[in-house]
């Protein structure tokens, strides 16, 4: 029995239901004429099965290396290498060759700085004008692993960055410039990670990506916020704002990491009342923003606090604002989010892996046909 909805020419979404069919030790599925013809598929070619889920099949052609490289010509004019190179590794390709007619030592630079923050690409060859770059290949760690390294960092930066309301004049460095790029890193490994591997058409593995992809990207952020008030702090320095102020703008900061801190037992909960609640609970941050904003700007008008001062103070509530908005993102992920639809990218461990292996043994023996997601 086949049923076709919006077939290849009725529509951009492709179905078809065929029963499975005994074949030895084995079963096998029919898989319409035109989509091996439109693949370019050779009838006494190979496929490529792979199981996404324990009930879910993905079928497509094997892999090719050479469809994993990339040349890349950078002119004088256009000289934007690091961009370039990071938008290739970020689509999944392995090996780019980078073509520069006139390579200056900004171009080099940029090279090297791509290779370090990557940590995972490397120079294979240089010569004059061409540069031959190899990815070296990651460690394959699970997405939420990624996800909760991302996480963890941009705590710690924060609470770094808070100390500092306290540290007048900042004397002491924190380096979270070093951290952010490590969190860049896990990000770009996420979305590099998501190109590769989740483009299958598969309806399912696509909904689960978007709620990695959202939270890689508030994760990258919220650690890009704790740098850049860093950066007001020590531009204030020499301001020597009043300690009265900087105390609330420390409680303030303090309350936002205590959300940043729990936004992933929010998600963990899926609960859409708690989500609620944690959306309100950060929204209050851009009231407190303007008082202090107010007592600023009196302070200033006053002569207590030097144009310097306010302005890096100004700079400072506005993220701590954006970080709160961002936060209220991650409750109303859930609060939009149907129950039960919320990706659980752990691995399973060896008892469920028997567990499925179990199953499908069970299911081979009593000639029951696995669902399967083709």
């Amino acid at each position: 029995m086949s049923e076709t909805k919006n077939g290849l020419q009725g529509g951009p979404v492709e179905e078809v239901h065929h029963r499975l069919r005994k074949a030895g030790n084995s079963y096998a599925v029919t898989i319409p004429t035109g989509w091996i013809s439109e693949g370019g598929w050779d009838h006494k070619g190979t496929l490529r099965l792979r199981r996404f889920r324990p009930d879910s099949i993905i079928i497509d052609e094997p892999w090719n290396p050479t469809g994993e490289k990339v040349t890349l010509t950078i002119t004088q004019e256009d000289s934007h290498v690091f961009r370039e190179l990071l938008g290739a590794y970020l689509q999944g390709f392995t090996d780019i060759q980078l073509e520069l007619p006139s390579a200056t030592q900004r171009e080099s630079r940029a090279v090297r700085e791509f290779v370090r923050r990557t940590g995972t690409m490397m120079v294979a060859s240089e010569t004059p004008g061409r540069t031959e770059i190899r990815d070296l290949g990651t460690a394959d760690l699970p997405l939420s692993s990624r996800l909760d390294r991302m996480h963890s960092i941009a705590v710690e930066m924060h609470m770094l960055v808070c100390a500092r309301w306290n540290d007048l004049p900042f004397a002491s460095q924190t380096q979270v410039a070093k951290r952010d790029d490590e969190v860049d890193r896990l990000g770009w490994q996420i979305r590099r990670h998501l190109t590769r591997f989740g483009d299958h058409g598969n309806r399912i593995s696509a909904r689960e990506a978007i709620p990695v992809l959202l939270l890689s990207r508030t994760w990258e952020r919220i650690a890009d916020l704790a740098v850049r008030i860093e950066e007001e702090q020590e531009a204030m320095a020499e301001a020597s704002p009043p300690s009265s102020l900087l105390a609330h703008v420390y409680n303030l900061h303090q309350r936002t990491i205590e959300s940043l801190s729990t936004g992933p037992q929010i998600l963990a909960s899926r609960n859409v009342e708690a989500a609620n609640e944690y959306v309100d609970s950060v929204g209050a941050a851009e009231a407190e923003r303007s008082a202090l904003l107010l007592e600023a700007v009196r302070l200033a008008k006053a002569g207590k606090l030097a144009s310097e001062g306010l302005a890096g103070i100004s700079v400072a509530l506005e993220s701590l604002v954006r970080m709160s908005r961002y936060l209220a993102d991650v409750g109303e992920l859930v609060m939009d989010t149907p129950a039960g639809t919320f990706a659980d990218h752990r691995q399973p461990n060896m008892k469920e892996r028997g567990a499925i292996a179990a199953r499908r043994s069970l299911n081979e023996r009593s000639n029951t046909p696995v669902r399967s997601g083709v």
